[in-house]
């Protein structure tokens, strides 16, 4: 009977003690440069959940923001674009305007260098007739008045007379209607010379006008397609945070639903330990009521035979030897804590500050490589970290294990978990019930180890603490 109620006594222990290690009662160990690496609680997890939906919210108000932002410089450019299109008609337009002008002072200077040239013959033309007009005043001056006088009386009629002095009127006319015609043509050529590069000039002064104003709309051109391409800057900026803020979003979710997941497991963890302490509690009143029938009936054949008295001593005397088998572990101090490297005392490193930060352990050395590493106290194995074959002295993390290489956390009760990093091997695994002194591994020199060495801590409701005030 008391074999039996020992027996289940230690069963309950085992399954509170998984069930307080399920719903994470274990606090976060950090290792080395504050890098978690144990499993968090229930209350952790939807902590952090939480706090991650917060950031989602931030991040899909920022994304809002930057959205609207982006509305605007879209409108923005919408506008831009348009204003573009104009001036670039505009532009256009003066560029078309300042071809035709070029055109017609290309047309106004080719008149004016064909009046020119026409000039020039009139000008000769009326260099020769006066030079012709001056030879026969000259010729007349010459022989007087007499000749044309001469002229006419040696006519033979009267009709030969008046063909004469016709024929001589005639040749005065033409010589006076030849000059006269002549400086008409020249002061009415000099007249639209004049006229022409009276246009040309201010045909020049409208090209002038027209190129300044070109000039202008071009600079305007130019700014608003400055501004439209900063906006374009601006634009792609936004879309770069937008793709970053929904990187952040997309990973935050992903964190969330691992959380989740981790968060589930948990709860179904804790389920399946409440079943099974359920069963082990029924289990443990289905044998209460046997024993209780069991007593109830041997009391009855005590008072009905002494052969049955006899019976029911060796029974007694059964459980009774029973009982003397069970084993009782010592603490090996007040707290209960033993040494977890046995034969090894040396501490390289003491719980305190070292390298600019708080070292939260012991660090237990003197040679002690390869050395078996104990269960400082019973518990459940929480966590376990395997798989760093960097088992030699470093002078930086090579990251195994956030820095503790190869490590085991141990779970003893609401309150104390230890930590046991830097192992070559691990030989227990996660789940497992260990009693004090039982292996866990062996000394090594993984993760961030400067040489082979055991970091022990241990943590009062997850507050690291020196070991030595509990060893």
């Amino acid at each position: 009977m008391s074999n039996r109620k020992h027996t289940a006594r230690r069963l309950i222990s085992a399954a509170l003690c998984m069930t307080i290690a399920a719903v994470g009662v274990t606090s976060n160990w950090a290792p080395l440069h504050d890098v978690p690496v144990s499993a968090k609680t229930l209350a952790e997890l939807q902590d952090e959940r939480k706090s991650n939906e917060k950031k989602i919210e931030q991040k899909q108000k920022e994304l809002d923001s930057l959205q609207m932002d982006l509305e605007k410089k879209e409108a923005y450019q919408k506008v831009l674009q348009e204003k573009i299109t104009l001036q670039q008609k505009n532009l256009d337009i003066v560029s078309e305007e300042l071809e035709r002008l070029n055109e017609s002072i290309e047309d106004t200077t080719q008149q004016i260098s064909d009046m020119q040239d026409e000039i020039t013959v009139m000008e000769a033309d009326i260099e020769v007739g006066l030079e012709e007009f001056k030879l026969r005043l000259r010729a007349m001056y010459v022989q007087g008045n007499d000749s044309l006088a001469s002229a006419l009386v040696g006519s033979t009629d009267f009709y030969d007379l008046l063909s004469k002095y016709e024929l001589m009127s005639r040749i005065a006319n033409h010589d006076n209607e030849l000059v006269n015609d002549l400086k008409d043509k020249l002061e009415d050529c000099n007249q639209k010379k004049s006229e022409l590069e009276d246009e040309k000039t201010s045909l020049e002064k409208q090209q002038s006008d027209q190129q300044k104003k070109r000039d202008e709309f071009k600079i305007q051109l130019e700014d608003l397609q400055s501004t439209y391409a900063e906006t374009d800057e601006a634009k792609e900026q936004i879309e770069r945070q937008k793709k970053q803020l929904n990187t952040d979003v997309d990973t935050l979710n992903k964190q969330n639903q691992e959380l989740d997941k981790e968060e589930q497991e948990i709860k179904d963890a804790i389920a399946k330990q409440q079943e099974q302490l359920k069963q082990q509690e029924l289990l443990q009143q289905q044998q209460a009521a046997q024993n209780s029938n069991s007593q109830s009936n041997n009391s009855s054949i005590d008072n009905n035979s002494s052969s049955d008295n006899a019976s029911g001593d060796s029974g007694s005397s059964d459980n009774s030897g029973n009982s003397s088998n069970e084993v009782v572990n010592t603490p090996s101090s007040g707290a209960g804590f033993a040494w977890p490297c046995p034969g090894y005392y040396t501490i390289s490193s003491g719980y305190g500050n070292r390298w600019g930060t708080t070292h939260g352990a012991i660090d237990i050395a003197g040679g002690n490589a390869g050395a078996a590493v104990v269960a400082s106290k019973g518990g459940t194995v929480v966590r376990v970290v395997t798989g760093c074959s960097h088992n030699y002295p470093k002078n930086s993390s090579c990251g195994c294990g956030g820095g503790y290489g190869n490590y085991v956390v141990i779970q003893h009760d609401g309150t104390y978990s230890t930590l046991y990093g830097h192992l070559a091997s691990v030989s227990v695994s996660a789940g497992q019930t260990v009693s004090q002194g039982q292996t866990l591994g062996y000394v090594g020199c993984t993760g961030f180890s400067t040489g082979f060495h055991l970091h022990f801590e241990i943590r009062v409701n997850g507050t690291k603490v020196d070991p030595m005030q509990y060893l």
